[in-house]
């Protein structure tokens, strides 16, 4: 029996979820209603093998987002009313760059011929079992680290040494038949290092104390995960904001876990928008979380001053736009695939219309269309931001677009690659480019330079959460800072990123994690009522993965709540 190809399942797939969009758009419907007479029942889900817990149904609390939600949460109850130094205090601050080096070689640093530029150079290919599915990596302790499944499982950790780019080494890969496709991997350092990433019932930890030999320590089931499909209640990403890890599910919403303990996780609480959508990409930003639809026209900010429950910002739920507006001057509803947010703007890979659209985010209850690009022929996948430049994946093919100019992005090169082409990660002067369908065998992810010199820029901070000059800040505030391109996460730490008392000048003892250009300090006591605070991050401490280091101090403050008691 003829089968259809996955590229044809896929197309069918965002079709159907594009006319679900546009339905759930004009009629606030939620998804799930719209979904229950035709989705569901499309199979069993797979039976989970004996390494896997379950997450804690009993109890866990089912939020429905309203605009209405209430008032923001203040954290007094947290107070202790304790006059004397705040608990936490972390002593004074270190140098910045007296982190320890990584311990391996590093990203690429190789200078390329101009006829180079756009062309593979090298293939990474992970062994037998290898599907030809492949997504995103990140940089850890000098590897490139990239977890890769097909979405119905059967995959692994691959560790590589990428720092001769065009002759790259295979230093380990373990393999694991619940790992499922994993968009976006969550690093926490307590205790340790560990990541996240999905598998077929829920989120996996690995870890990755020696990041050449990781290990898998727990396959933690969520309720509802299930996959019987690609789509449907499956997870589609997951964002550490340690000790919390947020979980985007697709049409099951948002799960918040508290991942304290990486080897014991406990599910706190599960979140659906108000109207309900797919949840793709969620990524938080401070006491923000911004959840992006899986091939849909929607997306919000979310307010999670108390991490443990996200509430919609009014006026922060927004329809995904290229400007265009109907006849009754309402804006026309575009889906897209998944979505980022960096330096105050999200940025939208637009699916079936083919473009990719940019809004301002930099108030969160009122976001705003600036620009966008229409490219024949594009169908969008991934997005990730390197140095004012946009890694797009568009299915036909990728792009580098120059978005340094919001309101006018601007395709600068294209990268051909036969199959799915959806995720373009940029490491220095090269770009890993990945295809998760259709496929030439072992040439899934090619490396492709795309500068012909080394990364010599420093990296930049380009938003902060909360804002400078911030009032009335919660005492359960967390700090959020977004780079223009990923940072070496070993260069992250008490001395390069830290919160300080204006008063007193005690610097907060915190937990730092951070993922795709994001970091996130997290206070381990609570702040201290009516308290002005500074986020500092000084320069020559963080390092971009080139080892380039910040040459321009980050200064920004803000002032928590005053307290009846």
């Amino acid at each position: 029996m003829l089968r259809p190809t996955a590229a044809l399942l896929r197309s069918t797939s965002r079709f159907a979820s594009t006319l679900l969009s546009t339905t759930l758009l004009l009629t606030t419907l939620p998804l799930t209603t719209l979904l229950s007479t035709t989705l569901l029942g499309c199979g069993d889900p797979p039976t989970p093998d004996a390494g896997i817990d379950a997450g804690v149904d009993a109890g866990r609390r089912v939020d429905a987002g309203a605009a209405d939600a209430g008032v923001p949460a203040t954290g007094c109850d947290l107070w202790t009313g304790d006059a004397g130094p705040a608990p936490g205090d972390g002593g004074p601050a270190l140098d910045p760059a007296g982190f320890p080096a990584a311990t391996g070689p590093g990203a690429p640093s190789v200078a390329f011929d101009e006829a180079a530029l756009g062309q593979p150079c090298a293939y990474l290919p992970v062994g037998p079992t290898d599907e030809n599915h492949h997504n995103t990596g990140f940089f850890l302790d000098g590897y490139l680290v990239r977890p890769w499944a097909h979405e119905r499982g059967r995959g692994g950790i691959a560790v590589w040494d990428l720092s001769s780019p065009c002759a790259p080494s295979l230093v380990a890969n373990v393999l694991d038949d619940q790992i499922r496709e994993t968009h976006a991997t969550g690093l926490s350092r307590i205790g340790g290092r560990w990541i996240s990433v999905a598998s077929l019932t829920g989120v996996q930890i690995w870890d990755l104390a020696d990041v050449t030999a990781p290990r898998r320590v727990i396959d933690f089931a969520l309720p509802e995960v299930s996959y019987p499909n690609a789509y449907e209640r499956t997870v589609m990403s997951t964002f550490w904001q340690a000790p919390y890890l947020y979980v985007g599910a697709s049409d099951n919403g948002i799960y918040v876990v508290d991942a304290t303990d990486p080897s014991a996780p406990t599910l706190v609480s599960q979140f659906k928008t108000e109207p309900e959508f797919r949840v793709g990409q969620v990524m938080a930003v401070g006491t923000r979380l911004y959840a992006f639809s899986s091939e849909g026209a929607v997306a919000a900010v979310l307010d999670v001053r108390d991490p443990a429950s996200p509430r919609q910002i009014p006026g922060g739920t927004y329809s995904i736009t290229n400007g265009e507006t109907d006849r009754l001057g309402r804006p026309v509803p575009l889906p897209a695939y998944f979505g980022m947010v960096n330096g105050g703007y999200t940025y939208h890979p637009r699916i079936a219309f083919g473009g990719f659209t940019i809004f301002d985010v930099s108030d969160p209850t009122r976001p705003t269309f600036v620009g966008d690009l229409t490219i024949d022929g594009a169908d969008g996948g991934y997005v990730f931001l390197h140095e004012g430049y946009a890694f797009v994946g568009l299915s036909a093919f990728g792009a580098r677009v120059d978005v340094r100019d919001p309101t006018n992005p601007q395709m600068v090169m294209r990268f051909d690659q036969t199959g799915d082409v959806d995720t373009l990660t940029p490491y220095g002067n090269v770009v890993v480019v990945s295809v998760d369908d259709d496929a030439i065998d072992g040439q899934a992810s090619a490396v492709v330079p795309f500068q012909a010199a080394p990364d010599a820029r420093p990296p930049q901070v380009n938003m902060v959460v909360p804002v400078d000059g911030a009032v009335d800040q919660p005492l359960s505030a967390r700090v959020g800072l977004t780079f223009d391109e990923f940072v070496a996460m070993e260069s992250v730490w008490a001395g390069s990123v830290l919160l300080r008392d204006v008063a007193t000048g005690a610097v907060r003892e915190a937990h730092l994690s951070g993922q795709e250009g994001v970091v996130s300090l997290w206070p381990v006591a609570p702040l201290a009522p009516s308290t002005t605070y500074e986020v500092v991050v000084p320069a020559g401490g963080v390092t971009d993965l080139s080892g380039n280091p910040l040459a321009r101090a980050h200064r920004s403050t803000f002032t928590t709540v005053a307290c009846d008691r």
